[in-house]
Parts: C-alpha cells; sequence; structure tokens
C-alpha cells in the first residue's frame, strides 16, 4: 500500500507518507527534482537533486543546472556566491548575474553592465552609475576607475600628451587652433608667432632668424648668402664681417668656413678634427675610411688617406 513505508515492485518509492512535496509522490512516484533511495521492501529516503536546474524549496537555495563553484550558485546548491546577483523563476532554473567592476555601471549594479564613458568614472565594484570628470577635465578612455583617470583638457594654443594634460604651449614657430591637440602645427616656413601659446596660423606673422621683412613681419624672405638676421622680428639682413661667410641663404650667423681634415655641422667654425681611420674633404662630416683601412695621423682630407692597412690585414689600401 503506497504510503506505508515499504516499498513495492509497482513503486518507484514509498517514503512512509502520501503528502506531496517531499520527493515521494502520493501516488509512490518519484518527483521532479528529487532523487529517492531504499531498496525493495524499505522506506524511501528522499533528497533533492542539486545540479538539475530545479529548485526545492527548503532543500536548496539555487540550483543553475550544474555544480560549478564560480557562477554564483554554489556547487552544492545551498548558497549564493558573493559578487553575484542570483532570481529563480517558480518551478525554473536559478539565473545568477556577476557584478559590474571597478569602471563599469549598470541600472542594478550586476551584468549586463556598460564601461563607464570617456569623461567618467566609477571607482567601486557593483557601481550603478559613474561619476563625471570636474569642468575642463576628462579621462583618455573609456572604463576608468578613479578620478585621478581626469585629467585637464589641452586648450588652444597648448598640447598634451592624448590631448590631455600636463599641458605645454606650442612654442613659437607652432600654433593650436583647436583644444585637445597632442602636438602642434608648424607656422609656414621663415615665420614664427611673437610668443609661446599662439591659437592661430594668422599669428605666425613674426619674421624668424635668417629671414627679414617689413617691421619684421611677414611676408618674409630668406637673407642672401653671406648675410644674416640673429633674431626673429628683423626687418634686414645685415653682411657678415671679413673673413667669414654662411653656409647658405635663410642663415642667422656667420662664421669661417671648415677647412678640409675638420668637421662641423655647418660646415663654419668651431671645427672639430676628424679622427684616425676617418676623412674630410667638404670640412662638414668625417668621412669613414674603407674596410681595413685607416690614416696615417688625424686630419685627413681625402679618401686617398686612407692608405694604412689595419693588423690583420695586407695588400694595397683603397685609393
Amino acid at each position: 500500500r503506497c504510503g506505508d513505508g515499504i516499498r513495492l515492485h509497482q513503486e518507484a518509492c514509498d517514503d512512509g507518507n502520501t503528502a506531496p512535496s517531499d520527493g515521494c509522490s502520493a501516488t509512490c512516484t518519484v518527483e521532479p527534482g528529487w532523487q529517492c533511495a531504499g531498496g525493495l521492501g524499505a522506506r524511501s529516503e528522499c533528497d533533492a537533486v542539486c545540479g538539475d536546474a530545479v529548485v526545492i524549496a527548503g532543500k536548496e537555495v539555487c540550483d543553475d543546472g550544474n555544480r560549478n563553484s564560480g557562477d554564483g550558485c554554489a556547487s552544492n546548491c545551498q548558497a549564493t556566491e558573493p559578487g553575484f546577483s542570483c532570481s529563480t523563476p517558480a518551478g525554473g532554473r536559478t539565473v545568477c548575474a556577476p557584478q559590474c567592476v571597478a569602471g563599469q555601471s549598470s541600472a542594478t549594479g550586476f551584468a549586463p553592465c556598460t564601461p563607464c564613458a570617456v569623461g567618467s568614472y566609477q571607482g567601486a565594484a557593483q557601481g550603478t552609475s559613474c561619476a563625471a570628470c570636474p569642468s575642463g577635465e576628462t579621462t583618455a578612455f573609456t572604463g576608468s576607475t578613479k578620478a585621478s583617470d581626469c585629467r585637464p583638457i589641452c586648450q588652444k594654443g597648448t598640447f598634451g600628451q592624448g590631448g590631455l594634460g600636463p599641458c605645454t604651449p606650442c612654442p613659437v614657430t607652432m600654433y593650436a587652433a583647436t583644444e585637445r591637440q597632442s602636438s602642434c602645427t608648424s607656422c609656414p616656413s621663415g615665420t614664427q608667432t611673437s610668443a609661446p601659446g599662439a591659437t592661430s596660423a594668422e599669428a605666425c606673422n613674426v619674421c624668424s632668424a635668417g629671414q627679414s621683412g617689413v617691421g619684421g613681419k611677414a611676408p618674409c624672405s630668406p637673407c642672401a648668402a653671406n648675410t644674416i638676421s640673429t633674431s626673429p622680428g628683423s626687418s634686414q639682413c645685415t653682411p657678415c664681417p671679413d673673413g667669414t661667410v654662411t653656409d647658405g641663404e635663410g642663415r642667422s650667423r656667420c662664421g669661417v668656413r671648415c677647412l678640409a681634415g675638420t668637421s662641423s655641422p655647418d660646415g663654419l667654425a668651431p671645427c672639430t678634427v676628424c679622427p684616425l681611420g676617418s676623412y674630410s674633404s667638404d670640412g662638414r662630416t668625417c668621412a669613414t675610411c674603407p674596410s681595413g683601412s685607416t690614416t696615417l695621423s688625424t686630419g685627413a682630407a681625402s679618401s686617398k688617406d686612407c692608405n694604412q692597412c689595419l693588423p690583420g690585414h695586407a695588400g694595397a689600401a683603397p685609393a
């Protein structure tokens, strides 16, 4: 007889009663979400099945259809795990959502989460909103996690990494016409601004050193060879002193030309003597002797001076 606590062949279970919702039904069948143990002739012992996606009230706190940990419902179905929000529809599977991490937010603080937009941040987990940066500041990227990620926006006439602070005024040869610039725009050739931090191309109206113009303003012309202007805003170019020259047009200094066997970046004094194993025929650059050869002394003026064989080499050195 069903409910007498003695399981018969025709019974899947018999727990000694005909009450429902205890694992063994009033007709001695195993109820969904339960498993019953006990052989023939014995009383059945029923318990909830963890991991079958059916939550048994009073026996399970949650059941998400598996026995894994780290997904919101503990592996024994007896607790929800920290950092998750879990809900169970009537007779259904437990659904768990992870909390939003720092740099994210949602209306509930749990997934689905959205990264904080540029210009905002969230420093804590489970955030329901992102805090806005102070006026005049923003962040470089989405998903910022702290207030210090807010940096000043570089204003016109300044630049900074990613267009954010610390900001540096544009030098006198450049300008920045819009805010949040990572670099400045060069002035037209031969011109500059009157002061750092220019905000437009129109400010590039001062003739640079090596140039001249009416009142020292644009349009500017390069100084002719062997004449110079040494400072910005020059209205005329001055001839070089006797015995000195420039290395071309548009120059700001005169000097004595470097002799062969010496060098300097512009070919003018001060000059450096070419070291052993090199030579200079133009007074600008010291060239290295061909492989295996060297010079007899410093200050060589021609490749023909590379006529000495290095140790370990023999034969006629390159001419």
